[in-house]
C-alpha cells in the first residue's frame, strides 16, 4: 500500500506575494515583469526572494554541513503521525498568538 492510500495528505503551500511574511532581516519578495506579449501569450518575470520566504523546508544541510540535502530526503522521511491543535479562537483575539506560544 502506498503513502497516498495510507494517509490523508494536506497541501500547506502558501502562494508567494509581495506582502508574504518573512523572517526578520530578510528582504521581501520582489518581482518585475520584463517581457509581456499578448500576441504570444507569454509573460516573463524576474524573481528575487530571500532564502526561507514562503512555503519551504529547511534541510539538515541548512544547519549541518554533513546533513542531507533536499535531493537526499525521501518522501517517506517526511511523513509522520501528527495531531491538530486548534488555536483559531486564540488567534482571533491575538494574531501573534502562535509566534508567542512557540517561544514558551
Amino acid at each position: 500500500m502506498g503513502i497516498k492510500e495510507q494517509y490523508t495528505i494536506t497541501d500547506l503551500t502558501h502562494t508567494l506575494h509581495t506582502d508574504i511574511p518573512v523572517w526578520p532581516g530578510i528582504k521581501t519578495l520582489e518581482h518585475e515583469t520584463y517581457f509581456e506579449s499578448g500576441e504570444h501569450g507569454c509573460t516573463c518575470k524576474s524573481l528575487n526572494v530571500g532564502e526561507g520566504v514562503g512555503t519551504h523546508m529547511d534541510t539538515p544541510r541548512h544547519f549541518n554541513k554533513h546533513g542531507k540535502t533536499i535531493s537526499e530526503i525521501t518522501l517517506d522521511e517526511l511523513i509522520a503521525p501528527a495531531c491538530v491543535i486548534d488555536i483559531r479562537p486564540q488567534v482571533q483575539n491575538n494574531p501573534d498568538y502562535g509566534a508567542v506560544a512557540s517561544r514558551i
